[in-house]
């Protein structure tokens, strides 16, 4: 898979035009998110970076850079289309088209982005086939339409920071998905504290998503559909919250050894991050993830 392929042009000496396969900048660290060196954990945060999924953009941006007096200034206006396969099926986003700001005085730097497109949203799973077999065969085979499709509108919006002074470095990040149908709409937060203690750097982070609407608001006087569709809802929302704790070592001067544990609760209607094998089964009880990496650079 080609995560950049792209040609770069500089119009004047702050403002260049990119034309290809660059990142999404849906959030305050998707640029180097391939990058994991970078960042103090296994992974970012999932509350959050799962709320956009789409990593390519293939299309154009233009990026902007100054100064304000003491403050460094970055803008980016973008457009263009992403592809994904999920899981029993793929999705698109089309007519992509937004804006990042980003602005760094000293050891605090902010960002905002803000992304409007068109999802198209195809799933292939086993539970979702016989939700919509069985609604087909019924006077609601519309609601169908709400379940997989082409077409909805969606919205990504975001907005973090990230603090570094002396031996601290504390990051934090909201964002929100805005969508009609397909998936549920979601918002999530994390707010994470690491200390440098020479080689050692321990961190703690705690995060937590919430399901603004569901996937269809479809009320089916017909109790069997009704509880079916009530489960894919729940099947389509990754809402839930996690604490988690860990270290990174600077094994050497290009070598970063990780390890983190975490402990998921997913929210009454919500699957957190976890993805069941059938529609209707429960993620009963937190679930706790260890995590080991070593990340390099060569």
């Amino acid at each position: 898979h080609i995560t950049l392929a792209m040609l770069r042009y500089q119009l004047l000496p702050d403002l260049s035009l990119r034309v290809g396969r660059t990142r999404l900048p849906f959030f305050m660290l998707s640029d180097s998110l391939n990058l994991n060196y970078a960042n103090p954990w296994v992974r970012p945060p999932v509350e959050v970076y799962t709320l956009g999924v789409f990593a390519d953009l293939d299309g154009i941006d233009a990026l902007y850079s100054t100064s304000v007096g003491a403050v460094d200034v970055e803008m980016q206006v973008f457009g263009g289309r992403s592809n994904i396969d999920i899981p029993d099926g793929n999705a698109r986003l089309r007519q992509a088209r937004g804006a990042k700001l980003g602005l760094s005085y000293g050891g605090l730097s902010l960002q905002f982005t803000h992304t409007a497109a068109r999802l198209d949203l195809f799933w292939g799973d086993p539970g979702f086939t016989r939700l919509v077999s069985a609604l087909q065969a019924s006077p609601f085979a519309a609601v169908a339409n709400d379940l997989s499709g082409s077409g909805s509108p969606v919205q990504f919006s975001s907005a973090g920071f990230q603090w570094e002074e002396s031996n601290w470095l504390v990051i934090g990040e909201y964002a929100r998905r805005k969508v009609d149908r397909f998936i549920s709409s979601n918002h999530g937060w994390y707010l994470s504290a690491a200390y440098r203690l020479g080689n050692f750097q321990p961190f703690v982070t705690v995060a937590r998503q919430g399901m603004d609407a569901p996937t269809s608001n479809a009320a089916i006087p017909v109790p069997a559909l009704a509880a079916g569709l009530e489960a894919f809802n729940a099947s389509r929302n990754s809402a839930g919250n996690s604490v988690g704790v860990g270290l990174r070592w600077e094994a050497s001067r290009n070598i970063a050894l990780k390890g983190q544990v975490e402990r998921f609760h997913a929210a009454s209607q919500g699957r957190s991050i976890f993805r069941p094998d059938a529609v209707t089964q429960e993620i009963r009880g937190p679930i706790t993830v260890i995590s080991l990496s070593m990340d390099f650079l060569f």
